[in-house]
C-alpha cells in the first residue's frame, strides 16, 4: 500500500505522498512510527453499550449548514455597523483630545 502512494499520479491534479519529500525519508519515518507504536501496545479491556437519550438532537450536516448560513448573514449585517461604531468612537476620541 505504501508503495502505491509513490506511483505517478493518474490525474493532473493529484497530490501524491512523496511529491515534496524524499521517498526514503518518508518510508524511514513511517517504519519508525510503526515500531514505536508497536512497542507501546498495552493490554486493555473494552465494553459497548447502547442507550436512548430523550429529546437529544443530533447536530448533523443540515443543521451545520443552517448555522453557518445564519452566522454569515449576521456577520454581513453587523460588519457595517461595527465599522460605523468604530469610526464614531475614533472621531469622538479625537474630538476629546482636540477640545480637552
Amino acid at each position: 500500500m505504501l508503495r502505491e502512494c509513490f506511483q505517478e499520479p493518474r490525474s493532473p491534479g493529484a497530490a501524491r505522498l512523496g511529491a515534496a519529500l524524499d521517498r526514503g525519508t518518508i518510508v524511514e519515518q513511517a517504519e519508525a512510527a510503526v515500531q514505536e507504536a508497536l512497542s507501546r501496545l498495552e493490554n486493555c479491556e473494552a465494553a459497548l453499550f447502547t442507550t436512548e437519550i430523550p429529546e437529544f438532537r443530533v447536530f448533523g450536516p443540515q443543521s451545520a449548514s443552517r448555522l453557518t448560513t445564519a452566522i454569515n448573514s449576521t456577520m454581513a449585517i453587523l460588519r457595517p455597523a461595527v465599522l460605523v461604531s468604530l469610526f464614531g468612537a475614533t472621531a469622538a476620541g479625537a474630538l476629546i483630545l482636540v477640545v480637552g
